[in-house]
């Protein structure tokens, strides 16, 4: 009898006990705060990645245009803003890209529109975007720039992501407090992700739209965008 009720007893016993639930949940949950972090730097790496990949196709498609246009930069509009966020017209209207999507589908899918830009150094004369020669923005106009033109293609960005979408809300690459990485394409074809803050350029202050760093460098095409 009394063996028989030790087997009854021991088959009885199972399952877990309390305390030994609540062990496991503690286990369970230690492990996922480990790899939660993982798990979201591989998810940003990815996105980095992505990212490059497609300023890499972005750029060979302006390198491709070039070729096919006397070497000349995309000119989308009379205007400099308008041209560096409409780059891309001109290259799907000959053929380079089949439409926005192909460039940037993420952007397109997000705000209607890509968010690479083409830097303005590329369609307005070097000669103002000196201090004391600089216009505002919206009186500065597009004048025809050739590859060749470019003293240090690379050291001057060409393209970069200027709006990057965190969460709700639209970030500008160029706020420099919030030190977002983003792909940046140099006139040599190459690429990189830095920070505005990581790069230097010859001064330190703002004229106009002038003096942000690949947007519309001082001196132009024939400017430095030392990235650090």
């Amino acid at each position: 009898m009394r063996m028989a009720s030790r087997m009854i007893g021991r088959m009885g016993r199972g399952g877990f006990s309390l305390i030994e639930l609540i062990i496991c949940i503690g286990i369970i949950a230690v492990l996922i705060g480990l790899t939660l972090p993982a798990l979201g730097k591989a998810r940003e790496m990815s996105k980095q990645a992505r990212n490059a990949m497609q300023m890499r196709n972005a750029a060979t498609g302006v390198f491709a245009y070039l070729g096919d246009w006397a070497d000349v930069y995309p000119i989308a509009e009379p205007g400099v803003n308008g041209s560096m966020l409409r780059w891309d017209r001109p290259l799907i209207a000959s053929g380079v890209f089949p439409n926005a999507q192909s460039i940037d589908p993420e952007g397109v899918r997000l705000t209607g529109s890509t968010r690479i830009a083409l830097s303005g150094c590329m369609f307005h004369p070097a000669a103002m975007m000196e201090p004391g020669a600089t216009v505002p923005i919206g009186f500065a106009e597009t004048s025809p720039i050739r590859q060749t033109d470019v003293l240090f293609p690379s050291s001057k960005g060409v393209l970069w992501q200027w709006l990057h979408i965190i969460g709700e809300r639209h970030v500008f690459w160029t706020i420099y407090d919030l030190q977002v990485e983003t792909p940046i394409a140099l006139g040599d074809g190459s690429v990189q992700s830095k920070a505005a803050r990581s790069i230097e350029i010859r001064e330190t202050f703002i004229e106009n739209w002038v003096g942000h760093p690949v947007m519309s460098t001082w001196g132009g095409v024939r400017g430095i965008d030392r990235l650090r």
